[in-house]
């Protein structure tokens, strides 16, 4: 992996993990790339194994339309 991508990589996971510390504080459910995480260390394992993907935020909404938790999804970027 070369130095640019490397940096852009480490940048969106410091960028979920900020991400998903705010949910947190907030009770929010956390899920990404389809499992729901239950704490930290598993959201930081998650994104290590994943680290070569970029990722999409979205919000998990109830029936009443209240947001009750964030989801990364992962997302395949074309070159055109």
């Amino acid at each position: 992996m070369d130095k640019y991508k490397k940096d852009i990589n480490e940048a969106q996971i410091k960028w979920i993990l900020q991400e998903i510390k705010k949910a947190r504080a907030q009770g929010m459910e956390v899920m990404i790339d389809g499992i729901y995480c239950k704490n930290p260390e598993e959201e930081k394992t998650l994104l290590v194994v994943r680290e070569e993907e970029t990722f999409m935020q979205d919000y998990i909404g109830d029936d009443n339309g209240n947001i009750i938790g964030i989801a990364f999804d992962k997302i395949k970027i074309k070159n055109k």
